[in-house]
């Protein structure tokens, strides 16, 4: 038996008056799985995330998450762990007391996780006494992640979440994501960056001028007939010679041409063959490449 999908869209469009914010979205996110929603700022992808969460109202399209098309239903929300891309916290509140504050919107979750909080708290090195008004954006959006965890949500909705972290707590963010996945938890990640998406996330939704152009699984999407080549020359004048389609982000370090190709390979080698060569490489792109490929010709 299929099982229902924590996250499913079916046509979903959000106009602001004439300007699309997104525009017949159809997407399902499977229960225990890490999807990544990727494209560069005002692609769509928070106000896809509001209005799924019911924040702002759809022009068109249906929304149901765990399988309800009612999300104000309490249960619904309870189930829910959220991060916005940008939030304010009350100023002249402790740390500590701005999250008990929060905690009491989710009391039954906490009864059962009571220790959650004050693991967070330590995970991420946060000061619980500190006010919110002297905290850096990169505390602030430490707490942010402690509030969307700390009650022990099914389903994680997490809008560029590692913003304002330093390297080491971005690490320490991908692995909290692993763990929580590991025990069964749903993540939606929103982000711009891609090797953020590629490291973590199962399956990817690329989302271009508010419309869903791409979704697959990561593995498969970088299969794509997409490859990263370069190629080290003997004469610098056989790289003046040589003609060139279907590739792009095309650079030249004294003998050595590298691009991004996407096309049959076996056409790209029949023209390379006439030239004498001192190393050649072609592999896999990086998902930035692929994303490159979606978004070219846009700037």
């Amino acid at each position: 038996m299929k099982s229902i999908p924590v996250i499913k869209t079916k046509e979903l469009t959000k106009y602001y008056g004439k300007v699309i914010g997104i525009e017949n979205i159809n997407l399902e996110v499977r229960r225990k799985e890490i999807f990544g929603f990727l494209g560069p700022n005002g692609a769509g992808k928070t106000t896809f995330i509001r209005t799924i969460l019911g924040l702002i109202q759809p022009t068109s399209g249906i929304i149901m998450l765990f399988g309800e098309k009612d999300r104000n239903k309490l249960e619904i929300k309870k189930k829910i762990g959220y991060l916005p891309e940008s939030f304010s916290m009350y100023e002249d509140l402790k740390i500590k007391e701005m999250l008990d504050f929060i905690q009491k919107f989710f009391y039954e979750n906490y009864e059962k996780n009571n220790n959650k909080k004050e693991d967070l708290i330590e995970r991420f090195n946060i000061n619980p006494s500190n006010k919110i008004r002297t905290c850096s954006k990169g505390t602030l959006q430490k707490i942010g992640i402690v509030q969307s965890f700390m009650h022990n949500p099914e389903l994680l909705i997490l809008d560029e979440p590692t913003i304002g972290l330093d390297p080491l707590m971005q690490e320490e963010f991908y692995k909290l994501v692993l763990e929580e996945n590991k025990k069964g938890k749903t993540i939606f990640l929103s982000s711009h960056n891609l090797n953020e998406v590629e490291k973590i996330c199962t399956r990817v939704g690329i989302v271009k001028n508010g419309r869903l152009i791409v979704m697959e699984n990561i593995p498969s999407l970088k299969t794509k007939k997409v490859k990263k080549v370069e190629i080290t020359f003997a004469s610098l004048e056989d790289i003046n010679k040589l003609m060139l389609e279907d590739v792009y982000n095309l650079s030249i370090d004294k003998n050595k041409l590298s691009f991004v190709f996407k096309g049959e390979i076996d056409i790209l080698i029949k023209k390379i063959v006439p030239y004498q060569l001192i190393d050649f490489s072609c592999n896999d792109p990086t998902l930035e490449e692929l994303f490159l490929e979606y978004y070219k010709g846009e700037r």
